[in-house]
Formats: structure tokens, sequence, C-alpha cells
């Protein structure tokens, strides 16, 4: 099959197209098309678990190889939008596992725990994809779909923050 050619970054449209053709990529890489450079971007993620600075040494550690220096290899694996999505969901993102220890300690139950880092998970997923597609949007690199997705949550997000709470205008006594 060949090396993979590069393909343009940030378009999961592009990038499943392309997987239909034979390539090596994925579609959930933050930019990044290559399979094996999503590999390279999900593995500090996983790092972050144990500490969010891990996930800056682990960068380092795997884009800091070969002919560039860790600088110039993330800036060609990350466009300036997708950089920044990839900082938003990882400042947003589950916290370290002495945070979470501390979450299951405060709310004294297993499945309160769980469902509080699997929110934080989706809300961060749901913010870093708004912002990728907004800013793809801006640069030229739309993704139609993705900016159809994007709008759609953030309706939803602003509805949930100004609908008004019907139980606030009802009083009740026993």
């Amino acid at each position: 099959m060949g090396s993979p050619r590069a393909l343009p970054r940030g378009n999961a449209v592009t990038a499943v197209t392309s997987a239909d053709q034979g390539e090596n990529v994925c579609a959930f890489s933050y930019g990044q098309p290559r399979l094996h450079e999503a590999v390279l971007c999900q593995l500090p993620l996983a790092a972050g678990l144990v500490a969010k600075e891990n996930i800056v040494g682990t960068l380092g550690i795997l884009y800091g190889g070969g002919e560039l220096t860790a600088y110039q290899a993330l800036g060609q694996a990350f466009n300036g939008i997708s950089g920044y999505s990839f900082l938003v969901f990882n400042l947003l993102c589950a916290p370290c596992f002495a945070a979470i220890g501390a979450i299951k300690r405060e709310m004294n139950n297993a499945k309160w725990t769980w469902f509080a880092i699997g929110y934080q998970c989706c809300f961060a997923y749901v913010i870093a994809l708004m912002i990728n597609q907004f800013g793809g949007a801006f640069t030229g690199s739309l993704n139609v779909l993705g900016l159809i997705v994007a709008i759609a949550l953030l309706v939803g997000i602003v509805y949930m923050l100004f609908k008004p709470y019907k139980e606030a205008t009802k009083l009740k006594t026993r």
C-alpha cells in the first residue's frame, strides 16, 4: 500500500473519505488525519490522568525525536485551531487520579463519581469540537457536517443556560 499521503488537517470528512480509499486515518484526531499521528495525540491524554503536567512531558518525548525539534514537530502536527482545541479539551477533561479519588470520597458513591467524570469528558469534547469547527469555518477549512453539529450543540448549551427554572416560579407550602 505504500506510505500514506498527507491529508488536509482538521477535516474529518476528508479523513473518513480517505479511509474508504484504504488510507490509515482517524477522524477524531484533532487535526491529525493519519493514524500514527492520531495515536501520538491520544497518548498524552492518558498520561494526563496521572497528572496534567505529564501531557507536556509526553508530547515532548513523542514529538522530540527525529530530524525536527519537538516544537517544529508539534507545529506540523497541530495547526493553531486544532492545537487550541486540544488545550481546551485537556483543561476541561477529567482531572488526575488524585482528584478523582477526592471526588469519590466527597460524593460517597461510585456511580455519581463516574457520572461526574463522564460529564466532564463529554463537556470537554463538546467545547473542543465547537472550537475546532468554528475555528475551521473562520480559517477556511469548513466541515459542513461538523459545523452543523457544533451549532446544534451551541444552541443546546445556550438554551440550557437561559431557560427558566420552572420550580422557582411556584411556591409550595407543606
